[in-house]
């Protein structure tokens, strides 16, 4: 990270402390929700994605038919989640929340929702397009180079702070210079 400038150091380093807290995310809803951590990753799959395949699922979490089995078998022993016949393919099963499932997710939900307490309601929708645009950039597996760029990833980082620390601007959709930013951030 010694070639690249200060701002887009940053911006991974803030990035980097995302997934760190959404790891933290993850640990505190297992034991919230007394499932341990594959499960939950399983069962914010299914609430964001909807039902899917087992193999779908398996592929997502990164793990074997045998793996998959088990832990599924265990959503269903703790009535989270059911596995229900294929719309269309009768030879298929797939993998659905139960209401109690959607209602755990739910009962965790303030908890997002006060991550954004300190963004102003204007700033949301540009702060929804960067963290969207960087979530599907690195579902892609891209080892050593990222489909984002490091220029795309501080533009992006760029925008969320200006978003939401500004107070002169009036214009969510506008984009700032480094300078233009570390000015607004001071003033």
């Amino acid at each position: 990270m010694d070639s690249v400038g200060p701002a887009l150091t940053a911006a991974v380093e803030a990035l980097r402390e995302l997934i760190l807290a959404g790891e933290n995310y993850r640990q505190a809803t297992s034991g919230y929700l007394g499932l341990d951590t594959s499960q939950t990753q399983a069962v914010s799959y299914l609430y964001s994605r909807g039902e899917m395949g087992q193999s779908e699922l398996g592929a997502l979490l990164g793990y074997n038919t045998s793996s998959m089995t088990a832990l599924v078998d265990r959503l269903e022993r703790d009535g989270i989640a059911t596995r229900v016949p294929h719309p269309t393919d009768r030879r298929r099963l797939t993998v659905r929340l139960t209401n109690e499932g959607r209602a755990a997710v739910r009962s965790t939900g303030r908890w997002f929702i006060g991550a954004f307490d300190h963004i102003e309601q204007a700033a949301l929708p540009a702060v929804t397009v960067a963290l969207t645009a960087i979530a599907e950039d690195r579902r892609t597996p891209q080892h050593g180079a990222g489909a984002t760029t490091g220029a795309r990833l501080c533009s992006m980082i760029a925008v969320i702070r200006c978003a939401s620390r500004c107070r002169k601007c009036q214009d969510p959709d506008r984009t700032y210079s480094t300078a233009e930013l570390r000015v607004s951030r001071l003033t």
